[in-house]
Parts: structure tokens; sequence; C-alpha cells
């Protein structure tokens, strides 16, 4: 199949967002399809088919409607040349424009939902004029693709329930890990490759930065949890712009030497990292999750890389845990719960390690990249032939 794949994300910027289209991308093609990137920031360093589509940076309301018009235009001139089998959209606004398009190429649209975007703008304090929008975009994008594909069954639901998507075209596909970057390695070399303390012993988290993830409260936590089990520290390798107010927060508590916070690591060093930590932690809060639950690609890299977790009681990491036993829940924003159940692991070394080799069975069982992306490549098949 020739596929036309847009996504509206920072190419130049380290994140998860990144890390699911250029696997996506690559494992499409490792299976013989014909993909052509389309994306808003394009970057010379990625092994890919990659066109930059151009638009103003600010105000968002502006750059939303001119990348729609050029992303409009850019696919309509590389339609005539060449009408591909399937367009396929990381959800978005702009998504409306590929609809267009797609319509008039008389083409299906695959559309791919990691994020109900009108909450989310509302949890980033975004007006209500901007939050109806995204919502309407979002019931016309969807309506008007061919198939869905929504990374949690939470979302599954909730685009059925409120946008009225029919069930019998939505397929729901988690995020996946590369299994042959992610591994597991010995601890104390990564240490040594990373100048860490060889023989120290390291929490870590990974990941967006973003007010929901919880990384706030992971901080509060250290102190009790050095009483309990004495020279741990927190190593926090994130993205986003709340980069510079965590430092300050870590700064007023004077706790520079405890939580290490270190960012635009490259991907491919990311193993290096978790291999790093003795355990790893999601203390991701219930308010930023809402009923959709949440597959994030941290988690399964933690998996792959035989790293037992603490994650929060939400949906999605609960029923993974508990299907596969590869970590501990505590409950959303439970301070006290956190400090329990991670103290629990850091003493338990033997149940660590079961966890551990628990996760990555299922990683490389269940949620390889391949494994992933052939699920999404049926579902461009089953678009293109319906």
């Amino acid at each position: 199949m020739v596929i036309y794949y847009f996504a509206d994300i920072d190419m130049d910027e380290e994140s998860a967002p990144k890390i699911h289209v250029l696997e996506t991308v690559d494992n499409l093609e490792r299976l013989g399809h014909e993909v052509r990137l389309f994306t808003s920031c394009k970057t010379g360093e990625n092994e890919v088919q990659m066109v930059a589509v151009p638009c103003i940076k600010r105000p968002k309301p502006l750059r939303a409607l001119t990348l729609s018009i050029a992303l409009f235009v850019v696919l309509l001139c590389f339609g005539l040349k060449r009408r591909p089998d399937v367009f396929y959209s990381r959800h978005c606004p702009a998504t409306l424009a590929m609809a267009a398009v797609s319509m008039l190429a008389r083409r299906p649209l695959v559309s791919e939902v990691n994020g109900i975007l009108a909450h989310e703008a509302q949890m980033l304090g975004g007006s209500g004029l901007r939050t109806s929008i995204l919502q309407l975009t979002e019931k016309s994008n969807l309506r008007l693709s061919r198939r869905v594909i929504a990374v949690t069954d939470g979302i599954k639901d909730y685009l059925a329930r409120a946008d009225k998507i029919s069930p019998a075209k939505i397929r729901v596909i988690s995020n996946g890990v590369n299994t042959d970057m992610f591994y597991p390695q010995d601890s104390r070399k990564c240490r040594q490759v990373l100048n860490l303390e060889a023989s120290g012993r390291y929490l870590g988290y990974f990941g967006s930065l973003d007010p929901w993830q919880g990384v706030d409260l992971l901080i509060d936590c250290l102190p009790e949890i050095g009483k309990r089990c004495p020279g741990q520290k927190l190593l926090i390798v994130g993205y986003g712009p709340r980069l510079e107010e965590l430092r300050r927060h870590i700064s007023q508590k004077n706790m520079e030497n405890d939580a290490i916070i270190v960012s635009s690591v490259p991907h491919k060093h990311i193993p290096l990292y978790i291999n790093a930590c003795n355990i790893c932690l999601v203390p991701k809060t219930e308010k930023g999750i809402g009923e959709y639950g949440y597959s994030p690609v941290k988690v399964y890299e933690y998996m792959a890389c035989g790293r037992a977790f603490v994650a929060g009681r939400v949906p999605g990491l609960t029923q993974l845990i508990e299907d596969y036993e590869c970590g501990q829940l505590f409950d959303p924003g439970d301070r006290d719960d956190l400090v329990e159940k991670t103290v629990r692991l850091l003493k338990d070394e033997a149940l660590c390690n079961q966890l551990g080799e628990n996760g990555r069975k299922a990683a490389v069982e269940n949620f390889s990249w391949q494994l992933i992306t052939r699920k999404v490549a049926d579902v461009c098949e089953e678009a293109s032939r319906s």
C-alpha cells in the first residue's frame, strides 16, 4: 500500500509522539508499504520520506488555520501526482484538511486518536471557545474517517458515546516499544557510562512533565523514601514547558543532590538511563486521565528493559499491571501510598526482579512496535477494501 501519513508534532523534540510516529512509519515500511510522512516541523535527521507543511507558528488559532490550508494544498498536489491507497492521520484539528482531500481522491482516511484534544486543552487552561472548536473538529474528522484507531478502550468508549462514532469502525491498538533497542542491561555499567554513581540507587521517571503526570508528587515523596531507604536518588529525564519550574521546585526544597533533571536526551540513549535505575515510576494523577485510559510509551519501555515500576491506579495502567504482573499500583495523588509501594519494591529485590522479568516477557510477546504496526497495517488494509 501507499500511505500518506500526517502528524502535527515537533520532530525536533525527543517526545513520545515523535517516537510513536517514527516507529510506526519505519515498521510499516519494513512490512513492504510505502509511507510518506507529512509534518508541520521537519528535521533532516530522520530516515523517512518527510514533507514539511508550512504554517504560521503564532498565534495558535492562526497556526491551526494556516496549517489546515497548507496541508490541503500540499496533499492535493501530491495526490494529483500519485493517489495513495490510504490517508492516515494522527488526530488533530488539521485532520479535517486530510479528510477533505481523501474524499476528493476517493480514498479512505484512517484516524489515530491518542487523547481527547478538548479535554487536554481544558486541562492546560484553554478557553471555552477553543474547547468547543476542538470538540466540533473532532466529531467532524472522525465521522469522515473510514476507520478510527484508539490507543485505549476508554477512548473508544468516549468516541462512541460522546461523538456518536460507530463502535464498529473503531479499533483499539495500544502504544508499543522497540524491544531491540530497549532490553535489560547491567545497571552499574549504565551508570558508569552516564557518569552517575556506580553504586548509587536511583528511582526513574521518563517522559512529559505536564501537570497531570504527577512529577511534583514524586519530588515531594523523595525525602520520606530517603528516610526509609537511605541513599536513594531520583532521576527525571523529561521534556516540556515545565522543565524550569520543576528545577526551581527542587531548588526550593534544597534537593539538588538528590533529584536530578536531565533534558534533551536522544531517544537512543534512554535505555541506558532506564537501566541505570533500580525501579521506575508513573505517578500519573487521575485528574489528567479522566475516563479515557492511558497507554504510555514510557511504561512499555520500562517493561522492555526489565524494570519493575510503580504506577497510579488509573484506567489502562491498572489493567496492564493486573494482566501481566509487572508493577505495583498506588492510589493516584496519595503520597503515603506512593511512598509505601515504592519502598516495598526497593526492599524486596526478589519481587522487583520477578516483576521486571514479567514485564520484559509481556513487552516482547505483546507490545513490540513490529506487532503493533502489523495491527495498524491490518486496519489500513481493511479500510482500503471496505
